[in-house]
């Protein structure tokens, strides 16, 4: 006899067992490994915690390579369904992900996030006209430093960008 639980259930399920209490860290992250011939693919949510990454809610991506701005929304609204914007102190995601429909996406949704970017994204300053990429900003500042740019991303208002060697990352 087979039971069917929604992805729902089990995730408040899971975060129920492990005792964790919002707001959380959230990571997005695409995964891909082989089983036998077979290729698996997911892009998956997962609770950070001190110890584990607990993974709440994926998505199997029916392709080889990067998962789409659609797929990570598609993936975000299911979050949202389940729990309020305010549960995630910050959701966490490497460049492949930094698509700027997926931003606005979290941006309308109140969704904080970290996200790094390529240094030659284009950013718009609100102390500087015009577009400049982030590399062009960060010239006269060393890796390692943390830096603040106040500006637009992809229509992201209040972008705060901090560079780290040769990335910077968006909140």
């Amino acid at each position: 006899m087979a039971i069917r639980i929604d992805p729902a259930t089990l995730t408040r399920l899971l975060i129920r067992i492990a005792r964790l209490r919002p707001p959380w860290h959230l990571a997005l992250d695409r995964t891909d490994w082989r089983f036998g011939n077979t290729p698996i693919n997911l892009l998956v949510l997962a609770i950070v915690t001190r110890r584990v990454r607990l993974p709440i809610l994926f998505i199997v991506l029916e392709k080889t390579g990067s998962s789409s701005a659609d797929e990570c929304i598609r993936l975000m609204q299911a979050y949202l369904a389940i729990f309020p914007a305010d549960s995630v102190r910050a959701l966490l995601a490497d460049r492949e992900l930094g698509m700027g429909k997926f931003l606005e996406f979290l941006d309308e949704n109140n969704v904080s996030f970290i996200i790094r970017l390529k240094e030659n994204r284009y950013f718009q300053s609100t102390d500087q006209p015009g577009a400049w990429r982030l590399k062009t900003l960060l010239r006269h500042h060393r890796a390692g430093r943390v830096v603040r740019l106040q500006g637009h991303l992809h229509g992201v208002v209040h972008a705060c960008c901090t560079f780290r060697q040769n990335a910077a990352v968006m909140s």
